[in-house]
C-alpha cells in the first residue's frame, strides 16, 4: 500500500469516528405487555427491586410497607387508593394494572373484606385489565382464615370486570412457605421476590 492510499485510508477512519462522535444507543420502547403498571405493599417492594433490574424492565412500580386500601404507606403516606390513582397515568395501552394490596387490611372486620376491595378498584376505569394478587399470611391460623376470606372476595370482585386475571400468590406459597418466605411467613424472602416477580411478567 503505497503512501497516498495510506492517506485515504486515514481520512475515512477519521470521517467515521466524526460521523459517530457523540452518539448514544437509542432508547428502548416498551414491547407490548411488558409494562405493567404496579401498586403494592411491603410484599411487592422485594419483587420491585429484581422486577425492576431482572424481570419486569418497563414496569412502573408503586410499592410502600404498610400501605393498606385506605390507610397511607411509611415512606410516601399515600393508600392504596391514591397511589392507584396516581399509577394510572402511567399506564400504557395494553398495559395491565396489577393490585397487590390487602395484607395490611386483613385485621379489620372481615364482612367489610368485599366493600374494601370494590372501593380498590372503584377509580379504575371498566376497560382497564387489572391483575389482582392474592394475600398470603400463614403465619397463624387467624392470618390464613382471614388470607382465605379476602381472596374468596377478592375473586368474586375481580370476576364483576371484563379483563382480569388472578397472580395466585397464596397457592404458590401454599406447600412452599419453609422455601420462599421469611421466618415471619408473611414477607416473601429472596427466591420469593424473585417468583413474585416472575409471576407477575407471566401474567401481565
Amino acid at each position: 500500500m503505497n503512501r497516498r492510499h495510506l492517506i485515504i485510508l486515514a481520512l475515512a477512519t477519521f470521517a467515521l469516528m466524526w460521523a459517530t462522535w457523540g452518539c448514544v444507543p437509542p432508547v428502548p420502547t416498551p414491547p407490548p405487555g411488558n409494562n405493567p403498571v404496579i401498586v403494592g405493599d411491603s410484599i411487592v417492594m422485594g419483587a420491585q427491586l429484581h422486577g425492576a433490574t431482572n424481570v419486569m424492565p418497563y414496569a412502573f412500580i408503586d410499592a410502600d410497607a404498610g400501605r393498606s386500601i385506605r390507610g397511607g404507606g411509611i415512606s410516601t403516606g399515600r393508600n392504596g387508593v391514591m397511589a392507584i390513582s396516581t399509577a394510572l397515568p402511567h399506564l400504557q395501552a395494553g398495559g395491565w394494572l396489577v393490585l397487590e394490596l390487602g395484607t395490611n387490611d386483613l385485621p379489620s372486620d372481615p364482612a367489610l373484606y368485599r366493600a374494601k376491595i370494590v372501593d380498590m378498584t372503584s377509580g379504575v376505569p371498566a376497560e382497564t385489565c387489572v391483575a389482582f394478587v392474592t394475600v398470603a399470611v400463614w403465619s397463624t391460623q387467624d392470618g390464613i382464615d382471614r388470607s382465605l376470606a379476602w381472596n374468596d372476595n377478592l375473586k368474586s370482585v375481580a370476576r364483576l370486570r371484563t379483563c382480569y386475571r388472578i397472580i395466585d400468590w397464596w397457592e404458590n406459597t401454599r406447600l412452599r412457605t419453609g422455601q420462599i418466605l421469611q421466618p415471619d411467613l408473611v414477607h416473601p424472602n429472596a427466591q420469593g421476590e424473585r417468583e413474585l416477580a416472575t409471576m407477575i411478567d407471566w401474567l401481565t
